[in-house]
């Protein structure tokens, strides 16, 4: 390096300018003025008298600096050893391991520059020059010698250039290097301790002591270090237990809450890497049980809501593509462990997935007969929700941990929460490399590729769905993304999948009504894709039929401001609802009918002649069977009064079809 280099320009200086300090002999001196002489040599007087003649002699002589010495000297001051008391190193060269190094220059130069105690007379004669030859030089001209030194200009260029070496690539010193190791083997001995004690009593104590570490180091190594040695203490050749799964996976679900959501990502993006390797070694991937063990521990993410059921179904479809024997095995891990999760979480979604295992299974009977049997009773138990047919399959268990998760959590409500869920798919998993990780806040994503053309065109429908919502005065970032998904969709079905997608909380989720309700009411005539996908909202949840009851009664207070158009919507829409059974005819009870005015007693009218006239005389029984309770009697009898008095017209055509009616449904309601 540049260092020693420059240490051993220095070593060189100094040996020839030792060789030039020639100890010059005192001249004879002739008589002084006193006539004082000492056997012919100059006497030497007192040391207060020498000094002054010394200092005046300095005073008299022009000062001259050897550029030599100037040159060592500002060696020593960049090297930093003026400051050193008996031109000791200092400790950075120790420990860069270059003291060794100016040891052997110091023993080389003293061995040149002194002469052998035991060798003969001509080492000295040799070494040191006789004192004619001293005298000889000093009565005639001084040559001064120059050596090829470096100029200053040449020393500030190669400065300059050891700085932006520097700054291009950080040197880091050895010793630095070396300790750094060594506190990355402390920490991974301490962290393989506490895995190695891991229990369920001693949990609390080492989540304490890893968030620990987290605040006293490298949140990347302590992530790395524990990654690597979860992974080690679970993938095995031989199936892990449950319990021990969901003591493990209990620590990252507690770390990606308290710690941050980066945690359960670099985890699960090594899992993911980790599933893959494996899946791809023919031809039972991987050694023994280790796949098992993967997916058993994407199963324990999922039951503590790690990570979301996309994760979950695009690993079912990923064993699907082959659907051989050792596919139906890893299958059977993940229903097993997950299965009653996935079917409270989407059942919709679970119930494609068990088309799909079917229609594969019918085509391997033949072949897995015992197998393909085993996994098909699993299924039917997953989806009639009888826990008790599922083999090996205890919730207690699950529970049990579940509760002491949440005791353990620093703050109530945050473990287990769908805000920190972790809604990854495998594929953006599996191309983090190449794309990125935009699941991390700050971090770098170049997207999906996506053609040029299509890209414009999708801005521009978006564009216009956007401007469509501002008129439609969707003023909520919710409101907008449901009327645009209500817009955009292919039919209702699509559509449902799409809002249920949103996995909106229970509050988000009342706007879907309110958005599909102002949206009926909005188009110029009316539509039966409002109907259906109410329908199926409210046989979905029965939330969403509670919602559906205030929203009308909410637009039932406000019939006399409404146009015709809106009116005729809303009234189709409720002899739809009704009739079809997904709202009660008690929805209407807050009506006052003794007090309606024109425009009320004309929308009412049109609403129970279409009632009546599209159901038949068994639904209309069905339809009005509500109003046979204690509670709802008068409100029936206020009915029949009005269809009475407002409803049965001889003149009309339908007469004969409304008197039918009102005389079923006057002796169900007397039977009863």
């Amino acid at each position: 390096t540049r260092l020693q280099k420059e240490m051993g320009r220095f070593r060189v200086l100094q040996k020839r300018l030792k060789h030039r300090r020639v100890k010059t002999k005192w001249k004879k001196a002739s008589p002084l003025s006193d006539g004082s002489e000492v056997n012919g040599l100059k006497s030497v007087k007192t040391f207060t008298h020498r000094r002054e003649n010394v200092s005046m002699m300095k005073q008299n002589e022009p000062s001259k600096v050897d550029p030599e010495e100037k040159i060592i000297k500002g060696l020593e001051k960049r090297l930093g050893m003026k400051k050193c008391k008996k031109k000791e190193l200092p400790t950075e060269f120790k420990m860069d391991g270059l003291d060794y190094v100016m040891n052997f220059l110091e023993d080389s130069g003293s061995n040149e520059d002194k002469p052998k105690q035991k060798g003969s007379t001509r080492a000295l004669q040799q070494e040191m020059p006789p004192v004619e030859s001293v005298k000889s030089s000093k009565m005639c001209k001084r040559k001064r010698v120059h050596f090829d030194l470096p100029l200053e200009s040449d020393i500030n260029a190669e400065k300059s250039e050891d700085i932006t070496e520097v700054n291009e690539s950080t040197y880091i010193p050895p010793h630095k290097r070396r300790a750094k190791d060594i506190k990355l083997t402390q920490l991974r001995r301490k962290i393989q301790g506490l895995i190695n004690r891991l229990s369920e009593a001693n949990i609390y104590s080492i989540i304490s002591q890893l968030e620990q570490f987290y605040t006293n180091h490298s949140r990347n190594d302590v992530s790395t270090i524990l990654t690597d040695v979860l992974l080690k203490a679970t993938v095995q050749p031989v199936l892990l237990a449950d319990k021990l799964a969901m003591e493990h996976m209990m620590i990252i679900a507690l770390l990606h809450c308290h710690v941050g959501t980066e945690v359960g990502a670099f985890f699960l993006q090594e899992l993911a890497n980790m599933f893959n390797a494996l899946y791809n070694t023919p031809p039972n991937y991987g050694p023994g049980k280790q796949c098992d063990c993967v997916l058993l521990l994407f199963a324990q993410l999922y039951n503590f809501k790690v990570v979301h059921c996309v994760l979950i179904y695009d690993l079912i479809h990923k064993l699907l593509e082959h659907f051989t024997e050792r596919d139906i095995e890893l299958l059977l891990v993940l229903l097993k462990n997950c299965g009653m999760e996935i079917r409270k979480d989407d059942a919709n979604s679970l119930k494609d997935i068990i088309r799909q295992i079917q229609a594969k299974a019918s085509n391997e009977t033949a072949k897995h007969s015992s197998r393909v049997k085993f996994m098909l009773d699993t299924i039917t138990a997953i989806r009639t929700n009888n826990v008790n047919k599922i083999p090996n399959y205890d919730p207690s268990l699950l529970n049990h941990m579940r509760k002491l998760m949440r005791g353990l959590a620093r703050t109530p409500g945050t473990v287990m929460n769908e805000s920190t869920q972790l809604k990854i798919p495998l594929k953006d998993l599996l191309e983090a490399d190449k794309h990125g990780r935009w699941w991390i806040v700050g971090s770098a994503w170049s997207g999906r590729q996506i053609d040029n053309e299509s890209s414009d065109k999708a801005s521009v429908r978006e564009v216009e769905m956007l401007e469509l919502a501002r008129q439609q005065r969707m003023n909520t970032d919710i409101r907008k993304n449901i009327f645009c998904l209500l817009m955009t969709s292919e039919d209702y079905v699509d559509a449902f999948s799409k809002l249920i997608g949103l996995h909106l909380t229970s509050v988000q989720e009342r706007e879907i009504v309110h958005v599909l309700m102002d949206c009926c009411m909005q188009e110029s005539t009316f539509n039966m894709y409002y109907v259906h996908l109410g329908q199926k909202l409210c046989e979905f949840q029965r939330s969403h039929q509670v919602t559906f009851q205030y929203a009308i009664w909410d637009k039932l207070k406000i019939v006399d401001t409404l146009t015709l158009i809106q009116c005729n919507n809303l009234c189709q829409f409720l002899v739809h609802m009704i009739g079809n059974g997904a709202m009660s005819i008690a929805v209407l009870r807050v009506v006052e009918f003794s007090e309606l005015n024109k425009t009320e007693m004309s929308f009412y009218k049109s609403l129970f002649c279409s009632l009546l006239e599209k159901l038949s005389v068994e639904k209309s029984r069905i339809v009005f069977t509500p109003l046979a309770q204690s509670h709802l009697k008068q409100f029936g009898s206020t009915i029949l009064l009005f269809i009475k008095q407002y409803l049965m017209d001889k003149r009309t055509s339908n007469y004969h079809i409304i008197k039918q009616h009102y005389e079923t449904i006057e002796q169900f309601l007397k039977s009863m």
